[in-house]
């Protein structure tokens, strides 16, 4: 038998669907792509080929070549050709935690159909991990995760193997590629030699010497290709060549026989791995683009929507109609989760790209939000027949798709033509059981074609049941609501004072005043699509102080304060240099009573270029660190964590920062101090950090930032090349995009418990009205037989009730055509439900 190592060589490619070319590009260059490659395949059994490990490029294929999907599928199932576990190589720190693990069941699902899902967490391209990676492949039955950036090679002893543990204790078997892409002279065995065999001395290498160093004796791969690269067959041909060789014994391979070889190694050698926990997004051997949730943040606030409305409304809805009966259009609703995949890959969802890229991205977003608008209205019109049909009132109906009481702001649209002379209205009015239901009007006066008229109510709801139909009869009055220019609202909870250009809040509860606690700060956007940057690491800063408008209007629970900003600022990298201001800026504020809760809403339509705007919420003191949560779970950081670091300074092994270490950080839609005892509940961004200022902790949630390029060279924050193509990106300015963003301030119960059941507070949620339509969902208009598709529409209930602890993630219809609910244990006891023991922060998955 030979000693000899085994280096497992894996061609293949990274292929993004849509960067600086689109996707109607990359569909194009598959088609040429895969005939050949499958072709050489029958013709050579040992020929091997990775397609990226996403299966969307199958759906791709055979779109324009339906008559080669058996041909497809026999090098799939001969394991010849590896796809999946993906549907598209995700973005794995911005997304919800649910999309990201539906991404690995559909587009395993789509694999497995096909003939073989590679059973490998391989996402060699994105820009970091979070934690919780380790259970995400766990829940689909994966053991290994295989990826290129994020890592601190100090972290692992500088080794290609460790074990990555998650906050729920799942274990896999980290693989760290130095690289995943590597030089097109490797397709000549003579280029291979001379660049891919010797060891040169650094980390972030891919070569034979330089792996085997670094793999505690295990059987090492070599990966062979990059980005969008075609299939080679050169690489395939000279594979015999190798077999001189003395060291190693060349194989060709995959991922899959590559991992399960090196982990048999390491089990049965009892082989000592180093342990690492937490997210990976170091950057000392490939940029992590720390700073890249704010870049196209009206597209960013497209795919939140999608999240949200697929995930929090849509699904379980689809569920609870599933189960009375009622029919339901499961593919509409795959292919929006396939458009929201397919916008997800790393480059799409951080927002680098061209702009014409990025136009039709958006434009596929606004396509799935209109399947899915249409699903909602179906299903509610549906549900609500038999109440529908017994009344002829005007009515809206709500339902509560989470598993607990909901109190809180409740988002409706009303959609009407102009009113007839004798007809005109002022204001709604909304009963719920015969009680008065509040609201606020958040826009008003949209105009549509067909002559119709938008408005978007907000409606603050009370104790709303789960999973039961709830009936809101509507008026329309002409009484208008009581408005006046005092500066100040309060209820038995809270007083807010706008005095001398701030905005003072007194809890009355903690007899505590939280002083200028909202504040608008805006600086110089020197970056790009991928990283945020100021032109230099002097501070300037510019505040919005100049508060112009306040309207206050009071009802009996529902005070809200409404304040418009309106400040001068530069337009432009030029101006901020130069300290010139010469551009207004808008940004409505409204704040909102209701109860307990204390709500800023913020609406933004950018006029200057060049603009990063944050809001600064006072968390009263100075702190620390902080918490917020990710992706199934909440971590811990440190305030000022970026100023201790010599980012410039080489280490041990020859390596350092690639980037400046910024603190911002991407949270789902939770950041707490326990230390300061605030937490805040958001919506609309998903990027912040806590920053010292004067003399008290501030969260700084990034509201947008306005840039003028792709990519570009020699930054402050990031020296050197850049990160894509250099050229302009003029929509990336955000002038035509209007944003808006919800903050909750929470002072009472900052337990996990409580975060987690308030985080749907901002979501889309369901609503039906009769007769209320517009061009983005004119369902209303189409008549067809409801009694047809209704079923015995019986009352829906889970089957089970769900401890204290335990926050439901998902209720929804998985690829295997089976009804589940998800659930997270938010805290850090184990919790019982049944015979089962479910640990901190674990997931737990049950058939209903």
């Amino acid at each position: 038998m030979s000693n000899k190592k085994n280096v497992h060589l894996i061609p293949q490619t990274h292929w993004d669907r849509e960067w600086y070319y689109s996707s109607v590009n990359s569909k194009a260059m598959c088609y040429w792509s895969m005939k050949y490659m499958i072709a050489y395949l029958e013709k050579n059994n040992k020929a091997q080929f990775l397609f990226d490990g996403q299966t969307s490029i199958i759906d791709d294929f055979i779109e324009f070549a339906p008559d080669w999907e058996e041909r497809l599928r026999k090098v799939i199932t001969s394991r010849q050709l590896m796809v999946g576990p993906w549907y598209t190589q995700t973005d794995n720190l911005q997304p919800m935690g649910e999309s990201i693990l539906r991404n690995l069941e559909i587009g395993g699902k789509i694999a497995e159909d096909m003939g073989h899902r590679m059973n490998v967490g391989y996402l060699p391209d994105s820009f970091g991990h979070n934690p919780q990676t380790p259970q995400i492949m766990r829940q689909v039955g994966i053991d290994n995760f295989t990826f290129y950036r994020g890592l601190d090679p100090k972290k692992v002893n500088n080794k290609l193997y460790f074990n990555f543990i998650a906050p729920s204790g799942d274990e896999v078997l980290g693989v760290w590629q130095t690289h995943y892409f590597t030089s097109s002279k490797w397709n000549t065995y003579e280029g291979f030699m001379k660049t891919g065999y010797k060891n040169r001395g650094t980390t972030g290498e891919v070569t034979v010497e330089s792996y085997d160093e670094r793999s505690l004796g295990a059987p090492i791969w070599i990966t062979m290709g990059g980005d969008m690269r075609s299939f080679k067959p050169e690489i395939n041909d000279y594979i015999e060549k190798f077999q001189d060789d003395k060291k190693y014994n060349f194989i060709m391979s995959n991922y899959e026989d590559a991992i399960k070889e090196a982990k048999e190694y390491i089990n049965n050698n009892n082989v000592k791995i180093e342990k690492y926990e937490g997210e990976l997004r170091d950057s000392f051997t490939g940029r992590a683009h720390r700073s890249i949730m704010s870049a196209r943040m009206d597209l960013k606030q497209k795919l939140y929507e999608l999240e949200s409305s697929l995930i929090e409304v849509i699904e379980p809805l689809s569920v609870v109609a599933a189960k009375k009966g009622i029919d339901v259009p499961w593919k509409m609703i795959e292919r929006a989760w396939k458009d929201l995949f397919k916008t997800s890959a790393h480059d799409s969802y951080g927002g680098c790209v061209e702009d014409f890229v990025y136009k039709k991205m958006m434009q596929r977003l606004v396509d799935a939000l209109i399947i899915t608008r249409s699903v909602e209205t179906m299903l509610m019109k549906l549900i609500s027949y038999k109440k529908r049909t017994s009344s002829k009132k005007d009515q809206a109906f709500i339902m509560n798709l989470s598993p607990k009481p909901y109190t809180g702001p409740y988002k409706i649209q009303m959609s009407y033509e102009p009113e007839e002379e004798g007809e005109k209205f002022s204001e709604y009015s909304f009963e719920l059981e015969g009680k008065k239901v509040e609201y606020h009007l958040n826009d008003r006066n949209r105009k549509e074609n067909y002559n119709r008229t938008l408005d978007d109510v907000i409606l603050f709801v009370e104790d709303i049941p789960p999973f039961e139909l709830q009936t809101i009869d509507i008026k329309y009055i002409s009484e208008e609501k009581t408005i006046n220019i005092q500066k100040n609202i309060q209820n038995i909870f809270w007083k807010i004072e706008v005095k001398n250009q701030k905005i003072n809040v007194y809890d009355k509860r903690k007899d505590k005043i939280y002083d200028d606690v909202f504040k608008l700060i805006s600086d110089a956007s020197a970056g790009d699509t991928y990283d945020h940057s100021p032109l230099d690491f002097k501070e300037n800063e510019i505040q919005l102080k100049n508060i112009v408008n306040t309207k206050v209007t009071e009802g009996n629970k529902l005070k809200t304060i409404e304040l418009t900003y309106e400040t001068k600022l530069p337009n432009g990298l030029s101006e901020w240099k130069l300290k010139k201001k010469t551009q207004t800026q808008k940004v409505f504020l409204t704040i909102t009573l209701f109860k307990e809760q204390l709500i800023f809403n913020i609406k933004v339509k950018n006029n200057c270029d060049n603009l990063r705007l944050r809001a600064m919420i006072n968390l009263g003191k100075k702190v620390k660190k902080w918490e917020h949560d990710m992706q199934y779970f909440i971590t811990e950081r440190k305030v000022d964590f970026d100023k201790n670091i010599d980012w410039k300074k080489v280490d041990k092994n020859g390596d350092k920062w690639l980037e400046y270490p910024t603190n911002l950080s991407p949270h789902q839609k939770i950041i707490s101090s326990k230390n300061a005892g605030v937490a805040l509940i958001t919506s609309g961004s998903k990027e912040h950090e806590v920053i010292n200022f004067n003399s008290t902790s501030h969260v700084a949630l990034t509201l947008f930032r306005a840039l003028d390029v792709f990519s570009r060279g020699d930054m402050a924050y990031r020296p050197g090349r850049p990160s894509g193509r250099p050229s302009i990106a003029p929509l990336a300015q955000l002038k035509d995009s209007f944003l808006e963003f919800n903050i909750k301030f929470i002072t009472n119960d900052i337990s996990n418990v409580a975060l987690y059941e308030q985080t749907n507070m901002f979501s889309n949620k369901a609503f039906y009205i009769k007769d209320s339509w517009d061009t983005k969902n004119p369902m209303e208009v189409f008549g067809f037989e409801e009694e047809f598709y209704i079923g015995e529409n019986k009352e829906f209930k889970l089957p089970f009730s769900i401890p204290e602890g335990l926050s439901m993630k998902a209720l929804y219809k998985d690829p295997e055509g089976k009804f589940k609910v998800r659930l997270l244990n938010v805290t850090n006891k184990i919790i019982k439900l049944d015979d089962k023991k479910i640990r901190p922060w674990k997931l737990l998955t049950v058939e209903i």
